[in-house]
């Protein structure tokens, strides 16, 4: 069991820093995550990127490669989450 609203705040804030850290024509980014009732964590049903930048394509294979990173391991998250390393402000 999990809850998709604390792990996916967590993860669209990294999610968002990953992008202006990786992406040096990036200003500013934010992440939005929706999850669906009985969806699959990894799976949301809507990801918004917003960014102050100009998008090549090159960025937006960028941006993708980091939205999936970032849910492919939503598990350790939960974990470090658990396990009292990360806290939710």
């Amino acid at each position: 069991m999990t809850h998709a609203g604390k792990l996916y705040n967590l993860a669209a804030s990294r999610i968002a820093a990953s992008i202006v850290a990786e992406l040096p024509e990036t200003a500013a980014a934010t992440c939005t995550l929706v999850s669906t009732i009985g969806a699959p964590i990894r799976e949301p049903a809507m990801v918004d990127i917003t960014i102050a930048a100009t998008v090549s394509d090159r960025t937006r294979t960028r941006i993708d490669d980091i939205v999936r990173g970032e849910l492919a391991h939503l598990d350790r998250l939960r974990d470090e989450l658990v396990a009292s390393h990360l806290t939710i402000s």
